[in-house]
């Protein structure tokens, strides 16, 4: 082979190394965006399934306090006042500076 033809295998296989180099790059970088992606999806469900175990914590309690009073002799009074809108069952919260 000449130094032309050489040259000119040289350059297309630099050529064809940088090309691959670019296209492997480029594929990293869409991996890590997808992995970013799945963490904040994964961040969000995990946020999600601790307000649900929460929720579902106060529900309980309520619920065994509500089985309290409603077991009382004045828990037939207590439901009454809830039910009357017109009745504040709970002090009015007052801010203090």
């Amino acid at each position: 082979m000449s130094n032309l033809a050489l040259d000119l295998a040289r350059a297309l296989q630099s050529l064809e190394y940088e090309a691959a180099r670019k296209e492997a790059e480029e594929a990293l970088k869409r991996a890590e965006q997808e992995g970013m992606q799945f963490e904040q999806q994964l961040q969000q469900l995990q946020k999600a399934e601790s307000l649900g175990r929460m929720a579902g914590a106060i529900a309980h309690l309520f619920n065994d306090q509500l089985g309290v009073v409603s077991e009382s002799p004045s828990g037939a009074v207590f439901f009454r006042k809830i039910l009357d809108p017109g009745t504040r069952v709970f002090p009015k919260a007052t801010v203090t500076g």
